[in-house]
């Protein structure tokens, strides 16, 4: 999960450097931009990645308030450009060259039009590359459509055809089709959605999807319900909570244009 607000990654960036979190000698230095502290003190990899309490690096904090010298000597000293923050935003994606990145993301647009979508996480991702990416209206209702004809007669979606509905699979589409602007909340479909998410939420709150995933990793528990199914189980609560959420904001999205992209 990426969480509910999904803003752009500028904005998220410089929200993820706000605050008193920075108190470390190597993020005051960013700051009052002490090049000779950073010099003496950017010896290893873990320094020069070291991250704020809110997952933003040095170098996030260095792009934002530093200097051209301390960008420069973070990314000499191995600065990891691809590193992401609480907000799943990165320096190139906050700060990359516009030019190069609205090129790159043109030349992807047709790839992702064109893509098969197998899951229905493949539908809700293709849908909002494409959105997201500024593609044609056309696609993008083409996609939506797509999406939103997965719908069963119980009101949810499933995961992929072979499955019953779920509350993850239910949740990302709602999300999707109502972030892209294909629904509004209003929308028979959005409200046979949500109303299947009310039905098969547990009386804690949360809701139970059954865990499909190889078991490869060592076992622990984290807090969450249902055991093994625990992980699945908590990516479709914050998936249904994201449906839900959304059904109690009601202005309509905006007209789906180039504007639309993050």
């Amino acid at each position: 999960m990426k969480g509910v607000l999904y803003l752009a990654p500028a904005v998220l960036l410089t929200a993820a450097l706000s605050g008193d979190t920075t108190s470390t000698p190597l993020f005051q230095a960013i700051r009052n931009n002490d090049l000779a502290y950073l010099r003496t003190h950017l010896q290893t990899p873990s320094e020069v990645n070291s991250r704020d309490d809110r997952g933003a690096t040095l170098l996030m904090h260095a792009v934002a308030f530093g200097s051209p010298e301390a960008v420069r000597l973070l990314l000499d000293r191995g600065a990891n450009v691809s590193a992401r923050n609480a907000f799943d935003a990165t320096v190139l994606q906050a700060f990359g060259p516009p030019a190069r990145s609205d090129r790159r993301i043109a030349r992807s647009l047709p790839w992702i039009e064109e893509a098969k979508a197998i899951t229905t996480d493949d539908h809700a991702m293709r849908l909002m590359g494409l959105y997201w990416g500024g593609g044609s209206r056309q696609a993008v209702s083409r996609l939506g459509r797509a999406l939103a004809g997965l719908q069963r007669a119980d009101g949810g979606w499933a995961q992929n055809p072979n499955l019953s509905s779920d509350a993850f699979a239910t949740g990302e589409t709602l999300w999707a089709l109502r972030e892209s602007g294909i629904v509004q909340t209003s929308d028979v479909r959005y409200r046979r959605g949500t109303q299947y998410l009310l039905k098969s939420q547990r009386a804690d709150g949360s809701w139970y999807v059954r865990s499909r995933a190889p078991k490869f990793q060592p076992y622990f528990q984290s807090g969450f319900p249902y055991d093994h199914d625990q992980w699945i189980s908590s990516a479709a609560t914050g998936w249904a909570t994201v449906a839900l959420a959304e059904s109690l904001i009601p202005p309509a999205r905006k007209p789906l244009t180039n504007s639309n992209r993050r």
